[in-house]
């Protein structure tokens, strides 16, 4: 019985995609997947669609600020570029490998602490060392907005 209305909710959705609703070129619609149970129940899930190029402003100490730039790659690849205004002037760019697990990115500079970023539509927003969300007064700073796909 569970099988039938699984495959009927799957049937539904897909007619519903399907209804003349025409996207623009720009916009990407996020990858599915069939999930199979060991009982053999089957649903499609939404795989969460991370790639492409982020920013945002970060506080830093006192009043400075850092716009970060984060180009993450289809072969999981990243390049992050920091800037830093204010008193203390700074530009980094880093590359490397990063990984994706349970929809949080975490990249690892060589000699720092890694750091994590939680995947959402259109979005990552940066997580503490405990992968949480940043316990601030102003959480909407650490978020990075997609620029492009």
């Amino acid at each position: 019985m569970i099988r039938i209305i699984i495959f009927a909710f799957s049937l539904f959705i897909l007619a519903a995609c399907k209804s003349g609703h025409k996207n623009n070129e720009s916009e990407t619609t996020a990858p599915t997947a069939q999930i199979v149970t060991e009982k053999g129940d089957s649903a499609i899930v939404a795989i969460p669609v991370y790639w492409g190029t982020y920013r945002g402003v970060i506080p830093a100490t006192g009043n400075d600020k850092v716009r970060i730039t984060l180009i993450l790659n289809k072969d999981y690849t990243f390049r992050m570029i920091t800037d830093q205004t204010g008193e203390k002037r700074h530009h980094h760019t880093y590359t490397g490998d990063f990984s994706i697990s349970d929809s949080i990115v975490t990249i690892q500079i060589k000699n720092e602490m890694p750091k994590y970023f939680k995947v959402e539509s259109n979005k990552l927003i940066m997580l503490d060392s405990d992968k949480r969300k940043v316990d601030d007064s102003h959480p909407e700073m650490y978020v990075l907005k997609l620029l492009s796909r």
